[in-house]
């Protein structure tokens, strides 16, 4: 398969093939890369849970005859499939990192693991309510 061919990028690499094939700076400018790709997949996350946000909202307010609920449902499950593919590119890019050895693995690092219960976003249109 194409998607899954191996392209010998310096995150592939381990660190000693790097020192031996001299990648040290591409390695260091591929980290860079990488750290763009999650915070560009990290700003696409946000835009996409406020939109599904809305989307949730406006159904439950407006939406009432079967057409109406499937189209809203619909949209909101393209936004879900929208999100749930950028939070898989903030993490190709995240694991691209630990390599490179310019993101340490576990919670406390710069780019944590992302969950969808992460994006959990609270109404902004129903204040106060339980």
């Amino acid at each position: 398969e194409v998607e899954e061919e191996r392209l010998f990028l310096p995150s592939d690499l381990t660190p000693a093939e790097r020192i031996e094939l001299q990648l040290g700076k591409l390695g260091t400018e591929e980290a860079r890369w990488r750290e763009g790709q999650a915070f560009d997949a990290l700003r696409a996350i946000r835009s996409i849970v406020k939109t599904i946000r809305t989307l949730r909202d406006r159904k439950e307010k407006n939406d009432r005859k079967q057409k109406e609920n499937s189209r809203a449902g619909d949209q909101i499950s393209d936004a879900v499939r929208r999100r749930d593919f950028r939070m898989t590119t903030y993490e190709a890019a995240r694991q691209a990192m630990i390599p490179l050895e310019s993101l340490t693995p576990g919670p406390d690092s710069a780019f944590p693991p992302l969950s969808v219960a992460d994006t959990f976003m609270k109404s902004v249109v129903k204040k106060r309510q339980l």
